[in-house]
């Protein structure tokens, strides 16, 4: 079973609020957590006021390179830039390519929308890549 670490790769991260320009999120705060049953990924700006600005991802189902849908209550989230509470995704897709137990090695992309709980009227789109490993 794999712990939660700080591992080396890759999370691109873009977003798009409120139907905003879409912004590159510097993500330099990594983590990867890799088991036959769950995967957690995450990419965040160490350089921003807590929440850190970023994403996470979750799926909590067997892992194989495949498609996955992401809904509401799945873990999967954004953190906007110094803004306060965490904005859960709503609907969306993780795809994995590479998944290397082995070696503890995830390669994938998502999209996915995330809304804000406490004015719903706020919505982010995101999207990306992600190669990381532990």
């Amino acid at each position: 079973m794999s712990e939660t670490k700080t591992p080396i790769g890759l999370f691109s991260l873009k977003v798009k609020e409120n139907g905003g320009a879409e912004i590159t999120v510097p993500t330099d705060l990594l983590q990867l957590s890799l088991t036959a049953n769950s995967l957690h990924v995450s990419g965040h700006d160490s350089s921003t006021a807590p929440p850190p600005w970023g994403a996470a991802l979750h799926i909590a189902e067997t892992i194989s390179p495949r498609k996955y849908e992401v809904k509401a209550g799945s873990g999967t989230y954004y953190n906007p830039k110094n803004k306060g509470p965490t904005w859960s995704a709503t609907t969306g897709e993780i795809t994995l390519e590479t998944v290397d137990f082995k070696n503890e090695l995830v390669k994938g992309s998502f999209t996915f929308t995330a809304r804000d709980g406490t004015n719903r009227e706020n919505t982010a789109e995101l999207s990306g890549t992600f190669s990381l490993g532990n």
